[in-house]
């Protein structure tokens, strides 16, 4: 999958985004919303590690997440 856009990520309990990936930094656990609206952690995730491809991300949850450095990618 080619990414056209990138940012850092600021978790967040309220603020929606729109990714189709996030890349850890830091290694940690990563919670989010998807776009089905289910709540997952990512458990684990090691320094340079991501998500799933193609996985819609409406939220980054800053309870529940202790990776840094993360990056959105869309």
């Amino acid at each position: 999958m080619i990414y056209f856009n990138a940012e850092a990520v600021t978790p967040s309990d309220t603020h929606h985004v729109n990714y189709t990936k996030l890349w850890v930094g830091d290694a940690g656990n990563v919670k989010v919303m998807t776009g089905g609206g289910q709540i997952v952690t990512f458990v684990g995730l090691q320094n340079g590690g991501s998500t799933p491809e193609g996985l819609e991300i409406q939220i980054v949850y800053s309870t529940g997440t202790t990776a840094d450095y993360i990056v959105g990618m869309w």
